[in-house]
C-alpha cells in the first residue's frame, strides 16, 4: 500500500469527520421536515388569508441556508462545519456551481420596484386576454366551418 494511503487512512481528520457527517445527515433531515412544515403552514395562511406570513418566510429562508452549509459539508465542497459546531449563518463564502462566490445575504439581491409589479401584473392580463380573444375567434371561425 502507497505511504499517502497508509497516512490518509489513519488521519484522525477524516475519521472524525465521519462521524460529524452522520450527525449532519440526521440534522439535514430533520431541517427537510420543518421546511416541509413550514410550507403547508404557509400555504393554509395565504389560503385563508391571502398573506404570507413574513416570519415563516424568513425561518425557512434562513433553514434553507443552512441547508445549504449542510449540504456543502456533507459533499466536501467545504470544511465549514455548520450549527451547532459554529453559529448559525455564519457559513463561508464558498464558489457556486457557475464560479461566483455566494450570497451572504439578501443585500445583494435586486428587488423589483413597484412598478415593475404592476407591470408584469398588467402584461400578465393582457396576455390572458389576447389568449381569450384567439380562443373565441378559433370557435368563431370552426362554427363558420361546419
Amino acid at each position: 500500500m502507497d505511504d499517502n494511503t497508509k497516512k490518509r487512512l489513519v488521519d484522525i481528520k477524516t475519521w472524525t469527520r465521519i462521524i460529524y457527517i452522520i450527525l449532519f445527515a440526521i440534522v439535514f433531515n430533520v431541517a427537510e421536515f420543518i421546511i416541509a412544515a413550514i410550507t403547508v403552514v404557509q400555504f393554509f395562511t395565504v389560503l385563508f388569508t391571502g398573506q404570507r406570513n413574513n416570519r415563516l418566510a424568513e425561518m425557512g429562508g434562513s433553514i434553507g441556508e443552512y441547508i445549504s452549509e449542510v449540504t456543502a459539508f456533507l459533499t466536501f465542497s467545504s470544511d465549514h462545519m455548520p450549527f451547532p459546531v459554529s453559529d448559525w449563518g455564519q457559513g463561508p463564502e464558498r464558489p457556486s456551481a457557475h464560479g461566483r462566490a455566494a450570497r451572504s445575504g439578501a443585500d445583494d439581491v435586486p428587488t423589483p420596484s413597484p412598478s415593475a409589479k404592476t407591470t408584469t401584473a398588467e402584461n400578465v392580463k393582457k396576455t390572458v386576454k389576447k389568449t381569450a380573444k384567439k380562443k373565441a375567434a378559433k370557435k368563431k371561425s370552426a362554427k363558420k366551418d361546419q
